[in-house]
Order: C-alpha cells, then sequence, then structure tokens
C-alpha cells in the first residue's frame, strides 16, 4: 500500500526558487527518533555554526512526557562502541533542546512530536538558504521503502540530499527515475542501514563541511548539479501514485 498523500499533495504547490546558500547542510526534526537524536546532535555539536538544524521535542517541557528515544540510540551503537565523545554529544545536545527557527515557534510547540505534513511544507522558504538537506525519513528499518515530505522539500526547491532510510532507499529512488548525487560524494552508505548507515553519512557530512561556501556554491551551480536538480524537480511535477507502484510490483 503506497497512499504517500503528503508527497503528491506537495506538486501542487507553488515555490519561489531563490537561492542564497548560507548553511552548508540541514536537518529537520518535529518528532524525536534514535536515528534523528544522532545525527542531529553531531551537527548540533560539530558543525552548528554553518547548519540549519530544528528539533522540537524536549525533555524541558514538563506538560507532556517526552521520548527521545536516547535508549535505543544507545542500543544501535552499542556494537560499535559507545564511547565519551557520543556521550557527550547526546548530553550537550539533549541541554540545548527544543530547537526552533524562530522565537515564536515554542508558541506551536507542544511537545508531541508530531507536525502535520501541510505544515511542514511551511519550511519551504529555508531552503533557498541551504546547500544540502540530511534527510530524515519515517521509516528506516527492514526491507522496506517508502519517502515523504521530507524528501519531495528537497525535489521542490532543487536542493541536494543526503538520506537516512533503510537500506537500498536511494537504489529504489532511482528505481522509479530519480538522480541522486554519487558523482560529487560517496552514497555508499546506501548499501547500509542504521547506526553504520549514520556513521558513513557523518562522513559525508563532514566531507561537505569541510568545504567553504564559495566552493559549494560552484559545485551548485554547476552544470553536472543543475541537471540532476531540473531532472528531479521535473520528475517530481509529474509523477503520479501509479508510476511508484509500477516500479515495485
Amino acid at each position: 500500500c503506497y497512499k504517500s498523500l503528503d508527497v503528491l499533495s506537495g506538486k501542487m504547490m507553488e515555490f519561489d526558487l531563490d537561492k542564497d546558500l548560507k548553511y552548508k547542510t540541514s536537518l529537520f526534526v518535529g518528532g524525536s527518533r534514535w536515528p534523528r537524536l544522532a545525527l542531529a546532535s553531531y551537527l548540533y555539536n560539530h558543525h552548528r555554526n554553518d547548519s540549519l538544524t530544528t528539533y522540537w521535542q524536549n525533555l524541558k517541557d514538563t506538560k507532556q512526557p517526552c521520548n527521545l528515544y536516547i535508549d535505543d540510540l544507545i542500543r544501535n551503537f552499542m556494537p560499535k562502541g559507545i564511547g565519551p565523545d557520543l556521550l557527550n554529544q547526546l548530553t550537550l545536545f539533549i541541554d540545548a533542546l527544543p530547537l526552533h527557527l524562530s522565537k515564536d515557534d515554542h508558541k506551536q510547540n507542544n511537545n508531541g512530536g508530531f507536525i502535520h505534513w501541510a505544515d511542514a511544507y511551511g519550511l519551504l522558504p529555508h531552503y533557498n538558504h541551504i546547500y544540502c538537506d540530511v534527510v530524515c525519513e519515517t521509516v528506516h528499518n527492514g526491507q522496506t521503502f517508502a519517502f515523504t515530505e521530507k524528501i519531495a522539500r528537497c525535489w521542490m526547491t532543487k536542493t541536494p540530499f543526503i538520506a537516512f532510510g533503510p537500506k537500498n532507499y536511494l537504489a529504489n529512488l532511482k528505481r522509479i527515475g530519480f538522480r541522486t548525487f554519487d558523482q560529487f560524494w560517496s552514497e555508499d552508505y546506501d548499501r547500509y542501514e542504521n547506526a553504520t548507515r549514520i556513521m558513513l553519512i557523518q562522513r559525508q557530512i563532514a566531507n561537505i563541511h569541510s568545504m567553504d561556501l564559495t566552493q559549494l556554491k560552484e559545485i551548485y551551480y554547476s552544470k553536472d548539479m543543475q541537471d540532476i536538480l531540473q531532472h528531479n524537480w521535473s520528475l517530481f511535477k509529474n509523477l503520479e501514485r501509479q508510476q511508484i507502484l509500477d516500479c515495485f510490483i
């Protein structure tokens, strides 16, 4: 069953593309999950000055219980070794929560972890300032594949992406016809899942942040990059549900 109302409704939305790159990466989170906690805490601790990050759920709001999935993060990373660096990273990040784009966002944040997909498209203008979005998909375990408004925002705004999802998430996007960015950075992470995938993604994030904005702008406006972004934008604008189903039946 593939309904994905949140994705296909985005095709009808208009967006004023006016890129002015100010941030090297971004990660937008409403509800916490252990992979989101791992990646967002990494970005906050290592690259927060040139990354745009939101994370609404937090432990400071006592009006509603909140599960950040800290236990799941530790359980998944335990085979890789839990050292003081990871624990310090989590502690500093959790203490900084919640992270909002504006001071007025806290009025809408009930700490419930749910943001309606239509409201999530309100983030679109911020993509004009982002070079690469780190997408953390909703479904990410086992032999499964589903994409949401999180990746659709990248197609709509012609923004490159690195995607945390299940194994072969990028390969399945390619089956539909989308193009990814393996000529610009390693996408070997797509052959793995869970903690291994996160660690490989962090390497690519670090590589992006090792470059200055002038370099990233040159890459973004290169013909090869623009061809990919235009292709994905056009494919998404004309995508029908049956096309998706036909690829996986």
